[in-house]
């Protein structure tokens, strides 16, 4: 276990756990931003995503278009990986702008439900998303069936965490989804934390 992955590992054992009705929830500062982020810690796990899933590798980088990264906590950690790879990034909001070919996406979280909102993405392009945890999968299945509809070739989904092996459920279901690891929790709290492979 590399030394980025070990202290961060750690720093999800000892986040604070909330319950939104039947609903656990941990609180982490680089997945809700509630808590201090150390930024040197961000950028050094952001760049370990990089290498962990070889998106530096040229034949993978130079397919690259653009990096979505989901409003909220997807933007820093986004904003690191797309600086990393040398490449431009466009927020998925929450609010609708109106642009010309403005997506417009239904999003369901473990916990809540709205809607999402993805511009300046052209038909033909190749993406990829960035984002801080993926809980149930529903807002990720959101956007990755909304660009494919929309011709934008998605490329594949990177995440700090998976909660519950949800990137796991994903992949079995014909999404490229991948996370660097798996918080398992039951209604008390975290159970365990896992590096994925």
């Amino acid at each position: 276990m590399s030394s980025e992955i070990r202290k961060f590992v750690n720093s999800i054992w000892k986040c604070p756990i909330v319950k939104k009705g039947d609903y656990t929830y941990f609180v982490h500062p680089f997945t809700d931003g509630s808590l201090p982020i150390n930024v040197f810690d961000l950028d050094c796990l952001s760049d370990y995503m990089v290498e962990h899933f070889e998106l530096r590798n040229r034949s993978v980088n130079s397919t690259i278009d653009l990096v979505l990264v989901p409003e909220a906590m997807g933007i820093p950690i986004g904003q690191n990986v797309a600086g990393w790879l040398d490449k431009s990034y466009v927020v998925i909001r929450k609010r609708k702008y109106n642009l010309p070919g403005e997506i417009e996406i239904d999003q369901q979280t473990g916990y809540s439900s709205s809607k999402m909102y993805i511009n300046s993405v052209k038909p033909g392009q190749s993406v990829i998303i960035v984002d801080d945890v993926v809980s149930t999968g529903g807002t990720l299945k959101a956007i990755i069936n909304a660009l494919k509809a929309n011709n934008i070739n998605f490329l594949g989904s990177y995440t700090l965490i998976e909660k519950n092996g949800a990137a796991t459920k994903l992949r079995e279901e014909g999404y490229n989804v991948k996370a660097l690891v798996n918080v398992i929790t039951d209604q008390t709290g975290i159970i365990n934390v896992v590096e994925n492979d």
